[in-house]
């Protein structure tokens, strides 16, 4: 099976019925995220929609396992290292039995609509979750050891310890603990497709039994232990109705376990008051979180930029094109198509801090003489980083001298610090492309996958456009521009059906960027490279997680509204921002960088706006009514460049 000819179009890479060629794909980097010894408490890892949950997922089955552990194919040397690192397999074999679970599949929801009279639901749920947890491993099992069919069955023992009660330890050949499970799974869902549950009521579990029953203490094949730990990966935790799950991750962080149990599910199924607080996330010996964009928040840019651009070569080499994806695209503008811009830009802005030498005296001195070898572009944006130093100085509090010192030429440290809102801002008045390069690409996707291939699946039509018509080998400044505008648009469009209150969304962003547009375009550069996020202090965030309908139903729109933006990767937090006054964190939230580019804002994750959340509170509770003038007070406008 290969990719299609754009192969940033299969977005779903863990859905691959080739195992080889999902390992070629797969990115090693993102198993970083579980940490050096993900095996000893319950791991919950979270994400928006393409985080890249599942991925982690597939490469601890036993399918890819014994392929990693036994191959020797070059690509496969990679992700042998990080599996070795976390224990996952040795030298020559696996050495963990992984039972991946996935929820999406299978209706389990339905069950919590069944009626059994004085029967919990939910122990429906658990007797299927034994079932299909039984099966699974019995099947990877022969798939470790390579037991051929259903005839190898007997090969496979479970020593039961005889001290413990289980429903499972009745079972004592493995034959007639599969015949259990798959009997139980027939009855189950045909008793509810006939809508008869009432007759299948006395089969549901008390608990979940599996997870007790499995160790690696009482698996056997040929009378040998075969694998050090089992691993059960329950995927899709939020196809789960909230009882169900809720219910589920409550025993499995309080009970004691004999498997290691990872459970992945999106960010939304979680309460308001949890998203709010996901940089509290409870962290013990029982219980771990896992939120993938903040771990790639936490890592490296080069370790970002590196799982990206491998990502995409991968596939780029599995759809026969030899070239790295960083050179796809141009790294820099092309002056000789706009050359007469950055030009008249230069002409305009020379002309500007002449006519303020001239009049400051203070400025005199100041050398604008353009230094050998240095690009326009790159000259233009010295000059208005010059600018910005200056009006950065014309801004302060006049002293009671009569006579201040002439300002020399700023040195190259004091301009590099203002040479990203230089760039932004000549770029944004004078119409240059901004938004272009491999690096650029990478900050934009906002550490999801999904959002990435999207980006760089338009990106790749564009150069294969150009192969075809012999037309250029790399894809313009200008042209990534407008291709990365064009997606940005589709993502702001589709805000309303990315996430609940989705419109509202798009007016509360739309009325932030009329600040944040007029304060990253100011004379003077207060922040750099410019405002991409809002802030709120630990007391208020503590508020918001807080807050209830007969407390304050206008603050408690907002949390609502905020934490689902959260949920879907339209916002991202920033906690514990050491910033504004001695002593007070700040939970900062930026926009996703989609975002700013359908904004015109910087992607760089700069300054931000701090209001307190009654101020939000207030524009929430305008936003539902009409003003005196009858408009909204987010009123609706187009923000372009």
């Amino acid at each position: 099976m290969r990719l299609p000819r754009n192969p940033f179009r299969s977005s779903k890479v863990e859905n691959l019925e080739s195992q080889d060629l999902f390992l070629k794909l797969f990115q090693p980097l993102a198993l970083g995220a579980l940490g050096d010894n993900p095996w000893d408490s319950v791991q919950v890892i979270r994400s928006a929609q393409g985080g890249g949950k599942t991925s982690l997922f597939r490469v601890l089955t036993p399918e890819c396992l014994r392929r990693v552990a036994e191959g020797t194919s070059p690509h496969l040397g990679d992700i042998a290292e990080q599996l070795r690192r976390i224990g996952a397999i040795t030298d020559s074999r696996p050495t963990t039995l992984g039972i991946y679970i996935p929820l999406g599949t299978t209706p389990y929801a339905t069950l919590a609509r069944c009626k059994l009279d004085e029967q919990d639901p939910v122990h429906l749920f658990y007797a299927l979750l034994d079932a299909r947890v039984i099966l699974t491993a019995v099947r990877g099992l022969q798939t470790l050891c390579g037991l051929e069919s259903d005839t190898d069955i007997d090969r496979i023992s479970f020593h039961w310890p005889q001290d413990t009660p289980n429903r499972l330890y009745e079972f004592n050949t493995t034959k007639s603990l599969v015949d259990w499970a798959r009997t139980t799974e027939r009855d189950i869902w045909r008793a509810i497709d006939r809508g008869e549950a009432r007759s299948i009521a006395d089969k549901g579990h008390a608990r979940p039994y599996a997870f007790e029953a499995l160790s690696q203490n009482v698996i056997f094949v040929d009378g040998v232990s075969v694998c050090d730990r089992v691993l059960v990966m329950i995927d899709d935790a939020h196809k789960l109705v909230a009882e169900q799950r809720k219910l589920l991750l409550e025993h499995v962080i309080t009970a004691r376990l004999s498997v290691s149990l990872w459970i992945a599910e999106r960010m939304y199924a979680m309460e308001p008051y949890e998203l709010l607080a996901l940089d509290t996330a409870s962290s013990s010996r029982e219980y771990s979180a896992v939120v993938l964009s903040l771990w790639w928040q936490r890592a490296t840019d080069s370790s970002s930029s590196k799982f990206y651009n491998e990502l995409a070569t991968k596939r780029l080499h599995e759809a026969g094109v030899e070239v790295p994806f960083d050179q796809l695209v141009s790294s820099s503008v092309d002056e000789t198509k706009e050359g007469k811009s950055i030009q008249d830009a230069i002409v305009k802005m020379k002309t500007k801090l002449d006519a303020l030498k001239e009049e400051d005296q203070r400025f005199s001195n100041i050398d604008l003489t353009r230094k050998d070898r240095l690009h326009s572009l790159d000259y233009l944006i010295e000059l208005k980083a010059v600018d910005l130093y200056m009006s950065g100085i014309r801004s302060r509090v006049q002293t009671s001298f009569d006579f201040e010192a002439s300002v020399p030429t700023p040195t190259s440290a004091e301009l590099s610090s203002l040479k990203a809102v230089a760039e932004y801002q000549i770029c944004i008045q004078n119409d240059l492309p901004l938004y272009y390069s491999a690096q650029t690409t990478y900050k934009i996707a906002s550490w999801n996958v999904d959002q990435f291939l999207s980006i760089a699946a338009t990106i790749f039509d564009q150069y294969d456009a150009q192969r075809v018509r012999n037309s250029g080998e790399k894809v313009t400044a200008r042209i990534q521009d407008k291709l990365l505008s064009q997606v940005a648009q589709v993502y702001w469009a589709g805000l309303p059906k990315r996430m609940p209150g989705g419109e509202s969304m798009q007016r509360f962003l739309q009325a932030f960027a009329k600040h944040a547009l007029a304060e990253s375009l100011a004379p003077t550069a207060k922040y750099s490279p410019g405002i991409t996020g809002f802030g709120i202090t630990s007391k208020d965030h503590e508020r918001l997680r807080n807050c209830s309908l007969k407390v304050d139903a206008d603050l408690l729109d907002f949390g609502q509204l905020l934490s689902s933006a959260v949920a879907h990767n339209v916002l991202f937090m920033r906690p514990d921002s050491k910033q504004g006054k001695a002593g007070e964190t700040v939970t900062v939230f930026y926009l996703n960088r989609l975002l700013c580019v359908y904004l015109g804002l910087p992607i760089g994750l700069g300054g931000w706006w701090r209001r307190k959340v009654d101020h939000f509170a207030s524009l929430i509770k305008l936003e539902r009514g009409k003003s005196e003038s009858g408009l909204t007070l987010f009123e609706d406008r187009k923000i372009s460049k």
